[in-house]
C-alpha cells in the first residue's frame, strides 16, 4: 500500500541505525534533491501540502543511480530527518523514483554541532570500520574537517546533484 510507504521513514529517529551496509551515503536534502525555489517553482517538481520543499523527480533519480552503481545505504544528515511530514515526503519522494526506503539505514545525531561532527559521531557509534562513505551535502562540511575531503561531495544549493557530483559519489564509494 502507497500509504504504508510514505509512513516507512517515519519511525526514524536522529541518532539511530538499523543494519549498515559496508557502503554508505550520508544524504542532505535541500541543494541536493532540490534545487532551492527554482525546484518549488517547477511545475514537475513533488510537493506536499504543508511541507514548505519541494523535490526534483532528475534528481531523484541520479540519486537512485549512485545507490545502484555503489551499492551504498543511505544514513539521512539533512535537517529533514527530524520532522515527521519531510521524513514522510522524502519516503514519497523515493517511491517515486522506485527507491526502496529500506535503504536507508539510520539517521545522525541532533547534536546542535557541526554536520560533519554529527557524521563523525554516528560512523564512531555504527560503524567504526567503515571506510567507503560519503556525504553529500551543499553545505561546506570540510570547513570543520578538512582531512575528510575524500569522502565529501558538495553540491551547489543551485543545481542540487549533478551528473557530476553523481559520478563523484559513485568514485569515492568505489
Amino acid at each position: 500500500a502507497p500509504q504504508a510507504d510514505a509512513d516507512a521513514l517515519a519511525g526514524l529517529q536522529p541518532g539511530c541505525c538499523g543494519e549498515p551496509g559496508s557502503v554508505l551515503l550520508f544524504l542532505d536534502v535541500d541543494g541536493v534533491l532540490n534545487k532551492g525555489s527554482a525546484t518549488y517553482a517547477d511545475p514537475a517538481a513533488l510537493k506536499m501540502g504543508g511541507w514548505p520543499h519541494a523535490l526534483d523527480v532528475e534528481l531523484l533519480r541520479r540519486l537512485k543511480s549512485v545507490l545502484t552503481q555503489s551499492g551504498a545505504s543511505i544514513v539521512l544528515s539533512s535537517a529533514w530527518r527530524d520532522n515527521d511530514l519531510g521524513k514522510r515526503f522524502l519516503a514519497r519522494g523515493f517511491a517515486a523514483v522506485g527507491i526502496p526506503c529500506a535503504v536507508v539505514v539510520g539517521a545522525t545525531p541532533l547534536q546542535g554541532a557541526s554536520r560533519i561532527d554529527e557524521i563523525k559521531t554516528w560512523l564512531a557509534d555504527h560503524a567504526p570500520l567503515c571506510e567507503r562513505w560519503v556525504a553529500v551535502d551543499d553545505m561546506d562540511l570540510l570547513v570543520d574537517a578538512p582531512e575528510l575531503g575524500a569522502h565529501v561531495v558538495r553540491t551547489s544549493t543551485n543545481a542540487g546533484l549533478t551528473s557530476d557530483a553523481a559520478e563523484e559519489c559513485v568514485a569515492k564509494l568505489a
